[in-house]
Order: C-alpha cells, then structure tokens, then sequence
C-alpha cells in the first residue's frame, strides 16, 4: 500500500480535558481494502441487497450484506447502508447510493474477517457527522 490509499480526514474527538479538537487521521481507502482482500486472498460476495426508492423511483437509500471469505473456509458477513439523508449524499446519482453501500458493506466485511478492526474512509463522512452532532448536543447540555 502507499499514501494514495488513504484518506487524511480531521476528526472532532476530546482530549483529556474535555474539550474538543480538530485531529487528522488517516483511514483506508477502498483501494486498500482491494489490496488486503488480494493479499489475504479473501473472496467476497453479495448475500442481499434491498433498495428503497422514493416516489419518483429514485434510490433514496441502498443495503448490502456482503460475506467475505478465506480459503480455509472462515467467513463473516457484514451488512451497510447509504442513505440520501447523510450530509453530501441527497444530489448523487442513485449509482452512487448503491455503491457507497455495498462499498462500506465489502470493506467491513474485509476489515472483520482479517481482524483489522478500523473504520474505511468510506464511511467517514456519516461517522464525521455523528460525532459533529454529538458534540453540539453535549455543548447545548452544558449551557
């Protein structure tokens, strides 16, 4: 892998006082969960995929439940979604709604079967605006 196969994202967390940060963190890309997978020699499959459409027949929100697999047989399933209503995602293309789902649904599943445990870039972006909107109801308890 190389620096092209992560994502450098600033993160709110707090530290040890209690206040809150900005910090860099770097997260794989899905080309480094390709690479893993490769590496590992993990094959992956989609086990169920379900859409919702809104009215116009527009994917308003995707779901993929993909396994992945090691040649002594261990396997684990993993599932995700995206949604329109995430922060960025309600003038995409529906392509890129179902996309981002079975993306995010594959790299867990990846980073669960090799124990590697961590958040893909992918998925940053919702996991970004939760703890956005976790440190704004923790200030507004505050006051």
């Amino acid at each position: 892998m190389n620096e092209t196969d992560y994502q450098e994202i600033i993160v709110k967390e707090k530290d040890e006082n209690g206040n809150y940060v900005s910090v860099k963190r770097h997260f794989k890309k899905k080309s480094a969960w390709q690479k893993l997978s490769r590496a590992f020699n993990v094959d992956t499959e989609i086990v169920d995929r379900e859409l919702e459409r809104t009215k116009m027949g527009r994917v308003r929100e995707a779901y993929y439940c993909v396994r992945a697999t090691l040649p002594n047989g261990r396997s684990v399933e993993s599932d995700a979604l995206c949604s329109r209503s995430e922060k960025g995602k309600d003038k995409v293309s529906d392509h890129t709604i179902m996309s981002t789902a079975k993306t995010r649904a594959t790299n867990r599943a990846i980073a669960e079967l090799i124990g590697a445990g961590e958040v893909s870039a992918e998925e940053m972006t919702a996991e970004k605006m939760v703890t956005q909107n976790q440190s704004k109801f923790l200030k507004e308890d505050d006051s």
